[in-house]
């Protein structure tokens, strides 16, 4: 078993309660300016706030034409979720993941969307966490790996009647799980930029100790011209600059050789509203989109100043999301 296909396996054992456990699937599709979210879900809540659910959504976007846009999802019973553990898989409904193949299809009335993708899997799995206790720890409570964090996607998709095909196109395949999320954060990821070649994803996050917020704890990660560059030691978690809402995330961040700052943008148009719930029944709030926009600068330090050595530049094949506890009425929530 490779590393990302372990890096993929089911942590619920399907009878603990109040977990949640989910694999999701993106990829933009440059020609036509447009992308798809794939999400397979696990949710069991805590006892009294209902049954076990597997959920499979599809959401479409379309940059041009964001009329377009498109959220459908179906729920089944957790028990009728097949998980196969050597090798990965998790089949709900007419739709499976593997480690290096999606298919399936979710149809509301006269809407539809199938997808039949494929992709070479990546050697390992991306942990964004800068210990590895932290992925065995009851703190933090959502962990987070990208088993197959750069990936091009060949197959098809189609919407609205059209058809997609996927020669390779760029995609991301990642995997979370826990008891309870975040009560805010941004997160972006782009592997489709004008320069070619890079990967960038992050991630700012409020947590919650009882009463207690803490401050955001944001990690950031640039793969680009042959290094890793990584802004995810404790310290930096606590010393990134991140400043995030809606329509802009921006933020920085230091290690010991290099300065990353960087931005996202989105319009308000393109941005797709869903609900999650945590196992104790506690709505959030997701505004996503797969068609923003990003800016990053990599630096490094010359004569006591910093000194570009990078710029990097995406247009409308950036994913960006804001979530919280409450929705901005500005994004309808369509699943």
């Amino acid at each position: 078993m490779t590393d990302s296909e372990h890096g993929n396996l089911a942590i619920w054992d399907g009878t603990q309660r109040g977990r949640y456990e989910v694999w999701f699937l993106k990829l933009n599709h440059r020609a036509s300016g447009t992308a798809l979210w794939l999400r397979y879900t696990l949710l069991s809540p805590v006892d009294g706030k209902g049954d076990p659910v597997a959920e499979v959504w599809g959401i479409f976007f379309d940059a041009r034409d964001p009329k377009r846009n498109l959220a459908i999802k179906e729920t089944l019973p957790a028990a009728s979720a097949q998980i196969g553990r050597g090798p990965f898989s998790v089949r709900i409904g007419e739709s499976e993941l593997t480690n290096t193949t999606a298919r399936g299809v979710l149809c509301r009335g006269a809407d539809e969307i199938r997808w039949d993708l494929r992709w070479d899997p990546n050697p390992e799995t991306f942990e964004p966490f800068p210990i590895e206790g932290m992925y065995r720890a009851p703190i933090p409570k959502t962990k987070w790996n990208s088993p197959n964090l750069d990936v091009r996607v060949r197959g098809a998709f189609g919407v609205h009647g059209e058809t997609y095909p996927c020669d390779g196109e760029p995609g991301q395949q990642s995997h979370l799980w826990g008891t309870k999320s975040a009560d805010q954060w941004a997160w972006a990821h782009c592997n489709a930029f004008e320069e070619g070649g890079a990967v960038f994803e992050g991630l700012s996050a409020r947590i919650r100790l009882g009463p207690v917020k803490l401050p955001s704890l944001t990690v950031l990660h640039l793969r680009s011209e042959g290094e890793v560059h990584l802004f995810n030691s404790v310290l930096q978690l606590l010393t990134n600059k991140s400043i995030a809402g809606l329509e802009r995330w921006a933020f920085s961040g230091e290690n010991d050789r290099y300065r990353l700052h960087g931005t996202v943008t989105a319009n308000l148009a393109d941005f797709v509203g869903v609900k999650y719930t945590d196992p104790d029944g506690e709505p959030l709030y997701c505004h996503n989109t797969k068609v923003a926009s990003c800016d990053l600068a990599l630096e490094e330090p010359t004569g006591g100043a910093w000194y570009p050595i990078q710029k990097l530049t995406s247009r409308g094949t950036t994913a960006f999301e804001w979530v919280s506890r409450t929705p901005d009425p500005r994004v309808e929530i369509r699943i």
